[in-house]
């Protein structure tokens, strides 16, 4: 559902020359099988998912919106997340998997930051059982910095900070794909290359990014700052 007081409507830019990533390879050193990602377009707008573990995501689009994400595992429905805007924005998101739905709500606030709280529903989705999650995401310059979220607000929240490179950030050219805002990092506008969680221990990743000429990431490997151990590492193809 979309509510907008501007016309977002416009047509889609050309994309001969836009880059779009259609390949994510994703590696754990500790997995002999990778984890290998395609992804196909309708010019800007990413239609469709799929990795070789038998998990494909379909996109729903109203205009430049994604309305709609639906997951199939071995070509069973799993999951269906139902996005919803306000002049132009994020407004909330219900995730459906079978059981209760739960939905997002999100409030834009004037610092820039964005606040987040979720309530789990009940089976019909209309009446609220209880709150399940709350927090806040805060940005500079395009790229989220921090974020907060707790169980509770009796209870310190679990706090990750994140630094970033001056890159682009391989997913920054599907459209609306920025406005989905639980997508967290991901809709940033660089790369993460170092991130830190402050929940009673202290858990820091670095990121160590290798780059095209045109400045989009092709390698990100995820290693702890303390041993050096790489954890993960993600491959990126583009069109």
């Amino acid at each position: 559902m979309i509510s907008s007081c501007s016309n977002d409507d416009k047509d889609s830019e050309k994309v001969e020359n836009i880059i779009l990533p259609n390949k994510i390879t994703r590696i754990n050193p500790e997995i002999s099988v990778n984890n290998v990602l395609t992804m196909q377009y309708d010019g800007r707008k990413l239609i469709k998912s799929s990795d070789n573990f038998g998990y494909v995501t379909e996109y729903t689009y109203e205009g430049n919106y994604i309305t709609k994400e639906e997951l199939y595992i071995d070509n069973k429905k799993a999951s269906i997340i139902e996005y919803s805007y306000l002049n132009g924005k994020l407004d909330f998101e219900l995730f459906k998997d079978g059981g209760n739905p739960s939905r997002t709500k999100y409030l834009y606030n004037e610092d820039e930051s964005i606040s987040f709280e979720t309530s789990l529903l009940d089976k019909m989705g209309n009446n609220v059982i209880g709150i399940t999650l709350f927090g806040k995401y805060t940005y500079k310059n395009g790229n989220m910095i921090k974020m907060e979220s707790s169980y509770s607000k009796y209870y310190p929240a679990d706090i990750y900070t994140y630094e970033y490179d001056n890159k682009n950030n391989p997913y920054k050219n599907i459209l609306g794909m920025n406005l989905l805002v639980g997508e967290r990092e991901k809709i940033s506008t660089n790369n993460v290359v170092k991130m830190d969680l402050s929940a009673g221990t202290t858990f820091i990743n670095t990121i160590s990014c290798t780059y095209d000429s045109n400045g989009f990431p092709i390698e990100k490997k995820y290693m702890d700052i303390k041993s050096g151990k790489v954890h993960e590492i993600y491959k990126f193809d583009y069109n």
